[in-house]
């Protein structure tokens, strides 16, 4: 069983998004240690939402099967379905002009290759630079580099959740079925700096290096090889575990009920040069790739409130779309 917030609009649709556990801290910036957190509090469970229309919301949170929320729209649960009383609250109507920090990014124009805001209407045009980690400062070194990046004329940042110092949400430090809360605070902290300076973020939410044993390679610290007591026997088979894909499908719901309503996050990286994962030279590999791309995209689409934008980054583009046809 899962415990899921649900989120209803005054215009009677209703939406659910998946709850999260939410622990929260302080930081400390140390001369020789670096950045620190002090834990504030119990964990607690929490969902989040951004009403992108005005007017009376009710919110309710109650345990539902995974199975019952197929899409973004679904029928008002049973009463009996209830773990929680309602509240309401309102939204103002926007005045006429619209914040760039609470404005969303969808796609516009001719065939819809341009991105614009949803509300303000202007098209939006990245300019920023890769700021995928930091070293032991940790977030203190995105005070210095995000204000700096928008005083200069910049909108947007790339950031990795595939190193462990800094974003990692999983890894084998926090094993399998647990996220790391350090992690997921500095995320927060840094999306929030990043929409005070009005700079859009893409994330990268897995990168070759979990499933090489040759470039760059960290399989042997990725939880859920074999030897770390994972499903998984060798990096391939990630893409047609049936285990992996639970697994998959838990972290990647984790990120969207987590940061998934940020205004600024604007793009799911699934995959950095997935291309270069072990065994991508065989035509059977590449295949089973596309389609877990191709599928898993549908229903990352699906349980997407915020329908943010889902790419995958290739090191060598052309030789996946020619050979296996991938879905764009």
């Amino acid at each position: 069983m899962i415990y899921r917030g649900n989120i209803v609009a005054g215009e009677g649709e209703c939406f659910v998004t998946p709850s999260f556990e939410y622990q929260n801290f302080s930081r400390r910036l140390d001369d020789d240690e670096g950045e620190s957190l002090i834990p504030l509090g119990e964990t607690t469970l929490r969902a989040r939402f951004s009403a992108e229309s005005s007017g009376t919301w009710t919110v309710f949170a109650f345990i539902a099967d995974p199975n019952m929320v197929k899409n973004r729209n679904i029928h008002t649960p049973d009463g009996t379905k209830k773990c929680s009383p309602s509240v309401e609250f309102v939204v103002a109507q926007q005045p006429h002009f619209v914040n760039p920090q609470e404005d969303f990014v969808s796609l516009c124009g001719h065939n819809k290759q341009m991105l614009c805001q949803v509300k303000g209407g202007h098209a939006v045009f990245l300019v920023g630079e890769n700021m995928a980690w930091a070293g032991a400062n940790g977030t203190f070194s995105y005070d210095k580099w995000i204000p700096s990046l928008s005083q200069n004329g910049g909108n947007y940042i790339r950031l990795w959740l595939a190193d462990e110092d800094t974003f990692m949400i999983r890894s084998n430090r926090t094993g399998l079925g647990t996220f790391d809360q350090r992690n997921a605070w500095k995320l927060d902290y840094v999306l929030q700096l990043a929409r005070q300076n009005n700079v859009n973020v893409m994330l990268t939410l897995h990168s070759f290096n979990e499933l090489s044993t040759k470039i760059y390679p960290t399989w042997s610290s990725n939880p859920l090889n074999e030897a770390n007591g994972g499903p998984l026997a060798a990096p391939e088979a990630f893409f047609t575990s049936h285990q992996a894909v639970s697994l998959t499908k838990e972290y990647l719901q984790f990120i969207v009920a987590r940061f998934g309503s940020y205004s600024n996050v604007i793009i799911w990286e699934l995959w950095n040069e997935v291309d270069l994962v072990d065994g991508f030279s065989s035509g059977r590999i590449q295949r089973e790739v596309c389609d877990w791309h191709n599928w898993i995209s549908a229903w990352l689409h699906d349980m997407d409130l915020m329908q943010v934008f889902i790419i995958l980054f290739l090191f060598v583009p052309a030789k996946l779309y020619v050979s296996t046809g991938l879905k764009t």
